[in-house]
């Protein structure tokens, strides 16, 4: 397989679908990101099955509280659970270690989440026992999709010890590095390359 999308649900935040292939050469490209308000399950599953259709793309995972929305596309809900979203953060990060993340600048709505993932970063939560760094919930809905669609291409390639052992990190953007050669018909492109997060949280560098 070489593509999956992923379907981040939500009803006050924005709903949002995204499509990634991985070139012969190992990169994953970010290729398309479809987002709306308002929580519309019919227009979510046409946006899904048109990446589907552009993209030839077959496998998918969708918000783990969308379990009926996996059934009608023919996919699985994303892993749930107490660390599942660290996990994913840690997929990605393993893709941005190995500069085998890109994202497609032309590609539909790719601009925006590319920004958004520009500001994704941690705070730090107290507790009575110890004090952690935790994602912030906000602003993240094209984000989280992305997880979920790197989570459908990449959890067969991944034991769930390895997947463990992965540790979260933010994201900040290099320009004019070296790039491998772009998706056909596509012009501007940008890299990702991973940072480690402060205790003050990841912010835009």
């Amino acid at each position: 397989e070489t593509g999956a999308i992923g379907v981040d649900y939500g009803k006050v935040h924005l709903s949002a679908v995204v499509a990634i292939t991985r070139a012969s050469d190992g990169i994953v490209w970010v290729r398309e990101c479809w987002a709306e308000a308002g929580g519309n399950l019919q227009a979510i599953e046409d946006a899904a099955r048109g990446q589907k259709i552009r993209y030839k793309i077959s496998r998918g995972k969708t918000d783990p509280i969308q379990e009926v929305l996996a059934q009608r596309l023919g996919w699985e809900t994303a892993k749930s659970g107490a660390g599942t979203r660290n996990q994913r953060v840690g997929m990605v990060t393993k893709l941005l270690d190995a500069k085998a993340l890109r994202f497609d600048i032309d590609g539909p709505g790719v601009r925006e989440l590319f920004d958004e993932a520009l500001s994704y970063r941690y705070e730090q939560r107290e507790t009575d026992f110890n004090v952690e760094d935790v994602v912030v919930r906000k602003d993240d809905d094209r984000v989280a999709a992305l997880e979920y669609a790197i989570e459908a291409l990449e959890t067969p390639a991944f034991s769930d010890e390895a997947l463990a052992a992965m540790s979260p990190r933010g994201i900040r953007v290099t320009y004019g590095q070296q790039q491998p050669p772009a998706p056909p018909g596509r012009r501007a492109q940008a890299v990702a390359s991973p940072t480690q997060p402060t205790r003050q949280g990841m912010g835009r560098r």
